[in-house]
């Protein structure tokens, strides 16, 4: 069960924000080695006051790490959905858990229930807590009762049913076309090799899937696939992003951090956009990759490289390296074996099993394909490529018909394929929508295509949009894009 990818499922994102937003409560997903999502660069959440005030402390998050990786040391008679009681955490929050296959536990906590069912003040204080955040934190920990705990179990079991259920990636539906074919015997012969894999291609082409591919081919489902665009970390802090740092080496680091390559061990670190790295990055990575070794921030010794190194472009290289944007010897160290990901508009067999697998990965029901609309779809050039599939997917599932027809395609799409006058303003009859849904609808396409614009930069989408960068975080999360 590949779990490190499905606990970025649309489906098991939006249950995580059920529990957080209704009941104040945090899912996370254990094995004995603690939370997964430590050991993919992330942090929990804490959404629970309490938490919040306990993890953001060096003693609190060592004893919070401490408390899941007993919640998934290995049970002696395991029973694949058994609910457990609530057991105490370290700070007299309670905790509830569904036992997963594969060794794991995904777990529910932060919460008052039960004995001793209260905030434990005293533990809360030896890790640093002030007395006025722990008594805000106190008032406000959730207590969801009787009915809230019913719920939380049901959120448990859809929950499990998400992570043992096997969503299928884009790269599962290359086989038609001649092109993608291809792809899949590179992407076997490459799995065998520990060399670095360059994949190219244009934005939207399927990099990112690619690089699961290879990861779950060579490293195995369960071991840790980090990715980061280290072009977007700020040059101040992106040693100790990718090497790590000790505890003291530089004044915010009130804790150790192995970095990157520290979370990646055992797995894959998967460097997206090479190109446009800082001259700082390209430096770092260089030495990276001739030597195999690196120093964290404030050791005196130096770590040998535990991890699978991939890298994406959507540039070519080459032509960096001629403009001096890119160091020529780390182009040299970069394209080792390439991987070569062809546009969508070079790969039109696949677009129906595409659009269907797009639309399951994000729980979508897609009607079937009318001759004239598949005309349509094989016509456009497609130039965001997978994510405008996504989004055309997403506006076919919502329309309603019980079969595509081009008056159900967006307008470019279905003037491509001769049907520019098809359709209308008004919504369809069988389809009929509310105002605050067409709102919406609109709102997250322009987000989807400034996502694109930008390259995900939020920052400057946020701009653009004319809003605040927290109210564009607030939407990424409504509509399931935080992971674009």
């Amino acid at each position: 069960m590949d779990v490190a990818r499905l606990v970025h499922a649309p489906a098991f994102r939006a249950l995580r924000r059920v529990a957080a937003e209704g009941l104040g409560v945090q899912l996370v997903v254990v094995d004995s080695d603690g939370a997964l999502a430590h050991r993919r660069g992330g942090v929990l959440e804490a959404v629970s006051p309490p938490c919040r005030a306990a993890l953001f402390t060096p003693r609190g998050f060592e004893r919070c790490d401490a408390f899941y990786e007993r919640l998934g040391a290995p049970q002696p008679n395991p029973q694949d959905g058994d609910l457990a009681r609530d057991r105490p955490c370290p700070f007299g929050l309670s905790a509830r858990s569904v036992a997963l296959s594969g060794g794991l536990t995904l777990v529910a906590s932060g919460y008052v229930h039960g004995a001793p069912g209260q905030v434990d003040a005293i533990a809360l204080a030896e890790v640093g807590v002030e007395a006025p955040e722990l008594d805000d934190a106190a008032q406000r920990a959730p207590r969801p009762g009787v009915e809230g705990l019913g719920l939380l179990d049901a959120l448990l079991a859809a929950c499990r049913d998400v992570l043992t259920t096997s969503t299928p990636s884009p790269e599962d539906a290359t086989k038609s076309s001649p092109r993608m074919a291809h792809v899949g015997r590179m992407l076997e012969r490459y799995a065998s090799s520990d060399a670095l894999v360059l994949i190219t291609g244009e934005t939207g082409a399927g990099k990112h899937h690619a690089a699961w591919a290879l990861h779950d081919a060579s490293a195995g489902q369960g071991a840790a696939f980090v990715s980061c665009r280290l072009g977007a970390v700020q040059p101040e802090l992106l040693e100790a992003t990718l090497f790590g740092h000790t505890r003291g080496a530089f004044t915010d680091a009130s804790r150790a951090s192995d970095g990157l390559l520290g979370a990646a061990r055992g797995g894959t670190l998967l460097l997206e956009e090479v190109g446009e790295l800082p001259e700082r990055a390209q430096a770092l990575l260089l030495r990276l990759l001739a030597e195999r070794r690196y120093r964290p921030v404030g050791a005196s010794r130096e770590r040998t490289l535990q991890a699978r190194l991939l890298a994406t472009t959507r540039l070519d290289l080459r032509e960096q390296v001629k403009r001096g944007a890119l160091r020529e010897d780390l182009y040299y160290r970069l394209d080792v074996l390439r991987l070569e990901l062809p546009p969508l508009r070079e790969r039109l067999e696949d677009l129906p099993a595409l659009l269907q697998v797009l639309a399951r990965a994000r729980d979508l029901v897609l009607p079937p394909l009318s001759s004239e609309a598949l005309r349509c779809l094989q016509r456009y050039p497609w130039p965001g490529n997978l994510h405008e599939l996504a989004a055309e997917a997403a506006r076919l599932a919502a329309a309603g018909a019980t079969e595509v027809r081009p008056a159900d395609l967006s307008p470019a799409v279905r003037a491509a394929g001769g049907f520019a006058h098809e359709g209308s303003f008004e919504a369809p009859a069988s389809a009929p929508r509310k105002l605050a849904d067409a709102i919406a609808a609109l709102e997250r396409e322009m987000i989807i295509d400034g996502l694109e614009r930008t390259q995900g930069n939020r920052s400057q989408l946020a701009a653009e949009l004319d809003i605040s960068r927290t109210t564009l975080i607030e939407r990424l999360h409504r509509f399931s894009l935080m992971d674009r």
